[in-house]
Parts: structure tokens; C-alpha cells; sequence
């Protein structure tokens, strides 16, 4: 599986490492580029890739799910909770790179080293499974490392908490 990885993720080098899962069979780096492409799954009933993205959620059926919940929360606390234009979406995704730690794990540290991040944000659930694993080879690489609670976890993590934790990582 390959990590989306931003055209301009070299200028800050950022890695945003998450506990998610798509629901469908696609690797971060085309899933990344075909949810910027068709951000909201259910006005796409002619794209056959984005029937398949919102049947994999949960609730599709009630009208829930219809976009990629993770991936809005992620552009929006990218974006310092500034209006989300198509354009503004994707100069924040140029800038980082994603990685699924669902799929990462057993090449994590390889891929580490490839993308050699400045700084990695790493958004885990309550059981701190995410960070329990990554945090040995991130902290022998010199890595810079945050923790935040996943961003779709109820309660979800402030904006505050939010705001802090991307200001640790951009810093």
C-alpha cells in the first residue's frame, strides 16, 4: 500500500499517520486523489469509485457518511478552520503526506525512512494503539511526534486541542 504524499509535502515534511480504514480496496495515495477529486461520495452516482466509498460507510443508506468525515476534519483544522474551497483543499493535501496505519504497519519502518518526515502527527484512538507501535522507530529516527486523538472519535478533540497539535507539527 502506498502513503499519499503531497507535490509540495518536501517544503514541511509533515506525515499525518492515522487508525483508519477506507472500506474499499484502494491504497492512501489513491484514495487521496480520488476523494480531492469527488469530495462528497453521494453526488456521484455516475463515478462507480465513489458508490463504492459511500456504500462502505456506515449508514449510507440513511444518508450518512456521504463524505470522507476524517479527511473533511483533517483539511479543515489544516486550514485554521477557514472556508474549504476545492483550491484550498488541495494546496493543504499538497503539503503533507497520509499514511493508514492499518496498512503501513509492517513496512513502517522502511517507508519512514523514505519520507524521512520533520515532524509526524499521529491521530490514534482511545486504546493508543497507533502510537503504542509507531512511537519506538519515530523516536529512534529523531522524528518529531504529537499525538492527537483521532479526529472522528466521539467526543472529538477540540478545536483548541486541534489547533495546538497542528501547531506543534508546522512549527
Amino acid at each position: 500500500m502506498m502513503p499519499w504524499i503531497g507535490s509540495r509535502y518536501p517544503e514541511r515534511r509533515i506525515l499525518v499517520l492515522a487508525e483508519s480504514s477506507w472500506g474499499v480496496d484502494l491504497d492512501d495515495a489513491d484514495y487521496v486523489r480520488h476523494w480531492l477529486d469527488h469530495p462528497n461520495f453521494l453526488k456521484r452516482p455516475d463515478c462507480p469509485l465513489c458508490v463504492r466509498c459511500a456504500k462502505a460507510r456506515p449508514g449510507a443508506d440513511e444518508g450518512d457518511h456521504s463524505r470522507d468525515t476524517l479527511n473533511d476534519a483533517l483539511t479543515t483544522m489544516m486550514l485554521n478552520w477557514s472556508e474549504t474551497t476545492d483550491a484550498s483543499r488541495r494546496e493543504a493535501w499538497s503539503r503533507i503526506a497520509f499514511m493508514n496505519w492499518r496498512a503501513a504497519a509492517a513496512a513502517f519502518p522502511a517507508r519512514l525512512a523514505r519520507l524521512a518526515p520533520r515532524a509526524i502527527l499521529v491521530l490514534d484512538s482511545p486504546s493508543r494503539a497507533v502510537i503504542t507501535a509507531a512511537a519506538p522507530p519515530i523516536e529512534a529516527a529523531g522524528v518529531k511526534l504529537v499525538r492527537l486523538p483521532h479526529l472522528t472519535m466521539r467526543p472529538a478533540p477540540t478545536r483548541e486541542t486541534r489547533a495546538t497539535a497542528w501547531a506543534a507539527v508546522s512549527e
